[in-house]
């Protein structure tokens, strides 16, 4: 994966921008079967207004870009979008339409899940340092472990976690990949914990509803239930066996290269967080959670001061999604 990211400076009043690292073009040896494509080019005086106005999309083909010119992409508070790179600051925002896959650029072929991926990965890099991205759990990862690993993930701002929660919603709404919905679980959960060591140990910072918490909680559970099942179809349509005895690593970049290790993967790591959340419940209605974590672990969590309340819209995003758990059970419901 390309490491550079840069950030774009928005117009005013808009969330700072996180820009994708230059796209992967893949060209495959025969183009993706689509039912749905839009044309357009690059010239075109109508670019944004047809953009706009297609109803859903699959394929995006952009004919005539100029040598020189380059496709960019990034994520805003409306959303994930393209922008053409012309060298001018002038950026205007073409957002992607819905159930856009893919995007051919004078016929070589970008595909949009992984820019989707990597933007959420490059924000997350940026905003919370030390949590090393997010983690692929191995064989002899315990729930101790981690449930460290996601209190690294409480460590970042309110504001940037609402924003990441928000991102992958969209990701999830848009997309079948199951890694995003693996991603979702994890902030989820980690806005979860903060809650739960705010109010232990910082009461007049958080309110505490323990049913809520718990109806959360098995939200998740169902969500992950769901990206195993994706998972699990897409394996029996390239006739590989579901197979989770063996450590497979979130894989998110190799579904063109190795579709197996990219489905196996997710497979594996939706079943063993699902595993370690069963044991979260009971862990939290005897209100043992918090004896999973280090002291540094605890202190590094408090240490950001003022949380805001766990479960709200996200603050300043446009048409933000509520973070409970009726949504999440829809969230899980989509395809």
């Amino acid at each position: 994966m390309l490491s550079d990211t840069v950030e774009v400076t928005p117009p005013a009043q808009e969330v700072p921008v996180q820009e994708s690292p230059a796209p992967e073009v893949q060209t495959p040896q025969q183009p993706a079967v689509v039912s749905l494509e839009l044309t357009l080019r690059y010239i075109d005086a109508d670019f944004e207004t047809k953009l706009r106005r297609a109803v859903e999309v699959r394929t995006l083909a952009i004919d005539g870009l100029p040598h020189g010119v380059r496709l960019r992409h990034a994520v805003g508070e409306t959303g994930f979008y393209f922008w053409f790179d012309d060298g001018s600051q002038n950026i205007k925002r073409y957002y992607y339409p819905k159930g856009l896959r893919e995007i051919r650029v004078n016929s070589q072929y970008i595909n949009v899940d992984l820019e989707r991926k990597w933007l959420i990965e490059s924000y997350l890099a940026k905003y919370c340092p030390n949590s090393g991205g997010f983690f692929s759990i191995n064989n002899v990862t315990d729930l101790r472990a981690y449930i460290s690993y996601i209190s690294r993930l409480s460590h970042i701002a309110e504001d940037k976690l609402d924003f990441l929660f928000k991102s992958l919603c969209l990701a999830v709404e848009e997309s079948s990949s199951p890694y995003f919905r693996i991603y979702v679980a994890d902030i989820v959960l980690a806005r979860i914990l903060k809650c739960i060591m705010l109010h232990k140990l910082k009461q007049r910072l958080a309110s505490l509803d323990d049913a809520e918490i718990i109806s959360m909680t098995r939200a998740i559970v169902s969500l992950l239930d769901s990206a195993q099942a994706e998972a699990q179809r897409a394996l029996s349509e390239i006739n590989c066996p579901a197979q989770t005895e063996q450590f497979m690593p979130l894989s998110g970049d190799t579904l063109k290269t190795n579709p197996r290790a990219f489905w196996l993967g997710s497979l594996y790591q939706a079943q063993r967080r699902s595993a370690f959340l069963k044991e979260v419940v009971p862990a939290i209605e005897g209100g043992t959670l918090l004896d999973l974590l280090s002291d540094s672990d605890v202190l590094e969590a408090l240490s950001g001061g003022r949380a805001a309340a766990v479960f709200s819209a996200a603050p300043g995003l446009k048409a933000g999604p509520t973070m409970d758990a009726q949504y999440l059970i829809r969230l899980s419901m989509c395809e």
